[in-house]
């Protein structure tokens, strides 16, 4: 019998936390379900917005923009990683479409940007590998990597690197 409550209680908690929409910007500021409101999915970029009425206090689900006949209607679930949006919402946003953009970006000629601008992995890498990781991203054209080393050599004369190699004990 308590591993049925505890079951039914699991239930009850991924059902409400998987569905709830945070109310108010500030931190800790909780959620609250609303039917038919929760139906409008996730999106980076968004065509409407949830918003509470300053008048009669209800919350509204109202267009930032035209939205055609039969396009699906979105809203944005907060500035949230592929982490985040999978524990709290069960999902994630898939990476690139077949031409290689961002499934929910119009196609560019510059390379190709995750699809979820939030998920943001830290990896810690030991030089060799860094300024391997470097080239490979300036190959791929990736957002941001010209702004990393051109070698271990670059990496070092900048002040800050160079006290941290140094601390290392690492030659430059």
């Amino acid at each position: 019998r308590p591993r049925t409550q505890l079951d039914t209680l699991g239930w009850a908690f991924v059902t409400v936390s998987s569905r709830a929409m945070r109310v108010g910007a500030e931190a800790g500021s909780g959620g609250a379900l609303m039917p038919v409101l929760d139906m409008a999915n996730h999106s980076a970029s968004p065509n409407a917005r949830v918003r509470q009425s300053a008048v009669s206090g209800d919350y509204q689900l109202q267009a930032t923009r035209a939205i055609a006949a039969g396009e699906e209607v979105t809203i944005s679930y907060g500035d949230l990683s592929n982490d985040d949006l999978f524990l709290n919402h069960g999902f994630f946003v898939d990476g690139f479409d077949e031409e290689g953009t961002a499934a929910e970006e119009e196609p560019a000629a510059s390379a190709p940007q995750p699809a979820n601008p939030h998920d943001v992995v830290q990896i810690w890498l030991g030089l060799p590998l860094l300024e391997a990781g470097a080239a490979k991203a300036r190959e791929l054209g990736l957002a941001g990597a010209e702004a990393l080393p051109q070698s271990v050599a670059q990496a070092a004369a900048e002040p800050w690197r160079a006290a941290a190699l140094q601390a290392l004990g690492v030659p430059t």
